[in-house]
């Protein structure tokens, strides 16, 4: 899956383009220029700014995919106190808009695909993780460069898969003070874009039971699942 397409519909797309025009509207032609550059768009001149703001700012945010301008919205964010684009944004719900799937058989297969697609990092916090098909597909990853980093609990199961300390970056969380807590996760991280979490461990078991994943692909929700792991990998290096 490719983050730049989820689907915002055409009529919330229309709707913010206009907003952020109107936002950015309050700037003098002077500086609009400025503005635009500051916001990561083509700065243009303040001449042609002085033509028409609003059409200054259309020309810099019409080829924007939905979410960059979903994400320059959030930029503006506050900016200009009481616009309508922070109304907007306020009731504005990203999540019902994600790329998201729900897998209920073949999970293994929808973990791989996945995996094989990342460029630079694939994150994975899961209890247990004994499915050599799934190590090796990780393990071709990281010959390619891609960081690999891995969680999974201090036990008995995980010891099954003896050569996953050699190849990858390997966490493990033992039951003991501080951590009295079973490490419970399961969830992996793929270029900060996708996110893969539900009731799945990575065993070779877990294909035989009755599981579910989801795949979703948000930057904003794979920040909060990377910001998680590096919670539970900073209390392991604390503690070690």
């Amino acid at each position: 899956m490719e983050f730049k397409d989820i689907q915002i519909p055409a009529k919330v797309v229309n709707k913010l383009s206009n907003l952020i025009c109107d936002a950015l509207y309050n700037e003098s032609a002077n500086i609009l220029h400025m503005v635009c550059k500051g916001y990561g768009l083509s700065e243009g001149t303040s001449d042609e700014a002085f033509q028409s703001k609003r059409n200054y700012v259309n020309a810099r945010i019409r080829h924007l995919s939905p979410i960059e301008l979903y994400e320059l919205a959030k930029n503006i964010e506050g900016k200009y106190p009481k616009s309508e684009l922070d109304e907007f944004l306020s009731t504005f719900n990203l999540d019902d808009h994600l790329n998201l799937i729900s897998k209920f058989e073949n999970i293994r297969t929808a973990i791989i695909d996945e995996v094989i697609q990342a460029k630079y990092l694939v994150w994975v916090a899961v209890a247990w993780f004994t499915d050599e098909n799934i190590a090796n597909e990780l393990y071709k990853q990281s010959r390619k460069g891609v960081n690999i980093q891995i969680i999974i609990n201090d036990d008995e199961i995980n010891k099954r898969l003896t050569n996953l300390d050699e190849y990858f970056e390997v966490y493990r969380a033992p039951k003991k003070e501080p951590f009295f807590n079973l490490m419970h996760h399961k969830f992996c991280i793929v270029d900060f874009n996708t996110v893969i979490h539900g009731s799945y461990n990575w065993t070779m078991k877990a294909q035989y039971n009755n599981e579910t994943i989801s795949i979703v692909e948000n930057r904003e929700t794979a920040y909060k699942f990377a910001d998680e792991f590096i919670k539970i990998k900073r209390e392991l290096l604390k503690h070690t």
